[in-house]
């Protein structure tokens, strides 16, 4: 579907719906939460090498802050699509009023994760998980449970830059998070003798959050200098506004309770592993890894699909996000087929840097994360469904669909296998074959709900703002013959959103 007009980015000006647009917002994202993979994979590394014990407390720690944060996380996240949504609208009193929001909310959600965490820690010793296993997985969430104000913050105001389209800037701040993580993991697992102590899995943890600590840092300055150049009203739009957080909470509620419900069932799952035995729990841990750094990349896709699907909603052009869609999606069947074929055809390569320091039973746990590999090359195609499909359908405020969707299928395919074969026993095979099964079924899922089209008549912006972007779309007819930007379109665009979009590019010239 082509596109007549142009659209500005603070960088560049590309053609609404072009490949070239959607590269330039979509390849800074997949380098930024692809920095955030390498960061966690990092930390999973020096762990490997520091102790078996602190490799496998490792991702049950970080799953079960995750599963308590994902649902304040999917919240604040779709601060985005607010962002988006009144960018393409041209309202920047209301962008910064959701940037502000989302500030308050993560704070809120921080301190409530800080008080219960001493009580969520107690789940570990539900599934008979090695004591020394326990104590470590317990000092290590209680750590990332501590800073969960400090990550939800940093998305929430990353949101101002990605929401219109500046995600280069997210990009920069989180490649210089994860350097700063780096520096300090090896100081603070291993120690600097008589300088600074060995802290194994507390060192982890502190590195990590003070990488998160830098990243939010930064990003708040850049905006108060935005603030200052552009004129984005962020002094007068500082205090609460019920309206709209009503309107965020309804709208990022649900993506809250999929993000939840989707952690939850891994959690499960990752329980129920870990309590088969050490090995298990330690090739899951590396499988897990090794496919984080496929999928994290792919949930920066996800972002600008959902960005640019915003955009395009609050210009009343849905048509456009449509074709924005189906190119994210070509290019994540290419992104996860690479990576796909690298699972089956090189997985000592890819185990390498995690084994190179292991001594304990590093034969057998190298041996099962190449089988538990192959589970993964099946479903990572999925995985690229879900995560396109699904940003689409929720940068236009589809949010409710994916909630449901997401609740029946992890509750049916993951939740209740994992608790029988918690209870009446079960294979490591048999528990990576659900959690396939699921994850392959919520991308079909997702894709079918696309497809229905429900998400092109949907917004998040109040009605008045709907009005006044409907009213700048109508131009005289008989201004069109004097539109100077040539308009290509494809024959299966509907002819009624042709003459929309000529005359919103006649406006816009």
């Amino acid at each position: 579907m082509g596109s007549g007009s142009l659209v500005e980015t603070p960088d560049r000006r590309y053609r609404a719906g072009s490949v070239g647009e959607l590269l330039d917002v979509a390849i800074p994202l997949m380098i930024s939460s692809g920095s955030v993979s390498l960061m966690h994979s990092i930390d999973r590394v020096f762990l490997s090498w520091y102790s078996q014990e602190a490799l496998a407390a490792s991702m049950p720690a970080g799953l079960l802050n995750w599963m308590m944060m994902s649902f304040a996380f999917g919240t604040v996240l779709y601060v985005n699509s607010f962002v988006a949504q009144y960018h393409g609208a041209g309202r920047k009193d209301r962008v910064a009023a959701s940037v502000w929001q989302g500030v308050w909310m993560a704070v809120v959600f921080g301190i409530v994760l800080a008080i219960i965490a001493p009580f969520v820690s107690l789940i570990y010793t539900q599934f008979g998980h090695d004591p020394e296993i326990i104590r470590l997985e317990t000092r290590l969430f209680m750590i990332y449970s501590l800073g969960s104000a400090v990550v939800l913050s940093s998305t929430a105001l990353s949101a101002f830059f990605s929401g219109r389209g500046a995600v280069k800037v997210v990009m920069w701040a989180n490649i210089l998070a994860m350097v700063v993580n780096i520096c300090l993991d090896y100081c603070l697992i291993f120690g600097i003798e008589g300088v600074v102590p060995e802290g194994g899995v507390t060192g982890a943890g502190i590195a990590t959050i003070c990488g998160y600590l830098f990243s939010c840092s930064l990003v708040a300055g850049l905006i108060a200098h935005s603030a200052w150049k552009d004129g984005y009203p962020f002094a007068s739009t500082l205090g609460f506004d019920r309206e709209l957080m009503g309107r965020m909470l309804k709208h990022g509620f649900p993506t809250g309770v999929q993000m939840a419900v989707d952690i939850s069932g891994f959690m499960m799952f990752l329980l129920v592993v870990g309590g088969m035995g050490i090995v298990p729990l330690a090739a899951t841990n590396l499988a897990f890894s090794l496919n984080s750094l496929t999928f994290i990349p792919m949930m920066g896709l996800g972002i600008a699909v959902s960005t640019l699907v915003g955009q395009r909603i609050g210009e009343r052009r849905p048509h456009l996000a449509s074709r924005t869609v189906w190119l994210a999606f070509g290019i994540a069947m290419v992104y996860m087929t690479v990576w796909s074929i690298g699972y089956v055809a090189f997985p000592d390569l890819l185990l390498s840097p995690y084994l190179l320091k292991m001594t304990e039973s590093v034969d057998e746990i190298r041996d099962l994360c190449v089988i538990l590999l192959r589970f993964v090359t099946v479903y990572t195609l999925f995985d690229g469904l879900a995560t396109v499909f699904g940003g689409a359908i929720r940068g236009a405020g589809d949010t409710r669909f994916p909630m449901h969707f997401t609740i029946y299928t992890s509750v049916g395919l993951l939740l209740v296998p994992m608790i029988l074969i918690k209870i009446f026993g079960g294979s490591i095979y048999l528990s990576w074959g659900m959690i396939s099964v699921y994850i392959m079924t919520l991308g079909l899922g997702l894709f079918l709900r696309f497809l229905g089209g429900q998400w092109k008549t949907m917004t998040v912006m109040e009605q008045s703002v709907i009005d006044t972007v409907s009213l700048d779309m109508e131009s005289p007819a008989e201004h069109v013959a004097e539109l100077t930007v040539p308009v290509h379109v494809e024959p299966v665009i509907e002819e009624e959103a042709r003459l929309a979009d000529i005359r919103t590019d006649q406006d816009r010239s």
